[in-house]
Parts: structure tokens; C-alpha cells; sequence
């Protein structure tokens, strides 16, 4: 299988996580704030099981480049996630990994099945 290149060392900045993507105050991103709470149960309060759970969970799905950019090469992860309200959900995770770096960093998270499967 693929797995995401030098995956045990990735970077998953927290603003991406605080800031965005579980914030429902940010004007663009409600959406995926909601996603995440109704779906997984997760928010600001509990991001941190989140990280941990992408971290332990990238060498288990495979990764798909996705090209590059004039930053450098683009992957994608989609993981099943288990939720802190019992339901399981596919999260799409997307990397880079700039060029003259071997370090991937994530550059977006969100889930693909708003409603989460019963465990």
C-alpha cells in the first residue's frame, strides 16, 4: 500500500484544527465545524483526539498524490475516523510537502460523510 511519505513524521498544525476547521466562528468554514461535531463529536474542546487519531491512523489508509504546486507535492488521506459520540466517519486529510522538504505538513481536514456511521 501507499502510505503518505515519511508519514511518522508528519506535521499537523493545530491552528489548521482551532483556527479552522472545528471553528464554528471562522466566516468560511461553519460548515466543516459542523461537519465535525454532528458527525465525529469533535470541536475546540477536544481536538487533540483528533490529531492523535489522524497520527496513529495515516500508515493504515493509503495516500493518493494529487500532483504539485509551486510549493510542492500534494497527498491526500482519506481515514476512517472514530468519533468521541460513538460514530465512525471518512475524513479526507490533504498534505504537502514542500519542496526540499521530506516532512509532510496538513494543509486541510474535513469530513466526507456528515452524518457518521453508528458504531
Amino acid at each position: 500500500m501507499d502510505m503518505l511519505p515519511n508519514y511518522e513524521n508528519a506535521v499537523i498544525p493545530i491552528e489548521k484544527l482551532t483556527g479552522y476547521s472545528l471553528n464554528y466562528n471562522h466566516p468560511k468554514n461553519r460548515g466543516k465545524a459542523l461537519a465535525f461535531e454532528l458527525a465525529l463529536g469533535f470541536n475546540l474542546a477536544n481536538y487533540r483526539e483528533l490529531i492523535t487519531q489522524v497520527q496513529e491512523k495515516l500508515p493504515l489508509f493509503k495516500s493518493v498524490a494529487r500532483g504539485t504546486n509551486k510549493f510542492g507535492h500534494l497527498y491526500q488521506v482519506i481515514l476512517t475516523i472514530d468519533g468521541v459520540n460513538n460514530k465512525q466517519a471518512e475524513v479526507l486529510t490533504a498534505w504537502i510537502i514542500e519542496y526540499g522538504q521530506k516532512i509532510p505538513s496538513l494543509t486541510s481536514i474535513y469530513v466526507t460523510d456528515k452524518k457518521g456511521i453508528k458504531l
